[in-house]
C-alpha cells in the first residue's frame, strides 16, 4: 500500500480498530413547498458498521441543502 493511500484511509471514532469507507446516496428534502434529492457524503466503518460525517463529509453535505434551498 502507498503511503498516499495510507493516509487516506480513516481510523473509525467509534470502535478505534475499523477504516471509514466513503459512501454517497440521497436523500429525499423539502423546502418552501418544494421538494428534491440531494447528494449525501459519509463513511461506513468496515468493522463496526457505525455511519460518520466527519467534516470534509459534512460540508459537503450542508453546501448541497444550500444549494438546494436556493434554487427552491
Amino acid at each position: 500500500m502507498s503511503q498516499t493511500t495510507a493516509s487516506k484511509q480513516r481510523v473509525c471514532p467509534a470502535c478505534g480498530e475499523g477504516r471509514l469507507e466513503p459512501r454517497e446516496s440521497t436523500q429525499q428534502v423539502e423546502h418552501a413547498g418544494v421538494e428534491g434529492t440531494i447528494p449525501l457524503r459519509y463513511a461506513v466503518c468496515d468493522v463496526c458498521g457505525s455511519e460518520v460525517a466527519e467534516a470534509d463529509e459534512a460540508r459537503a453535505n450542508k453546501r448541497a441543502m444550500m444549494a438546494f434551498r436556493k434554487d427552491a
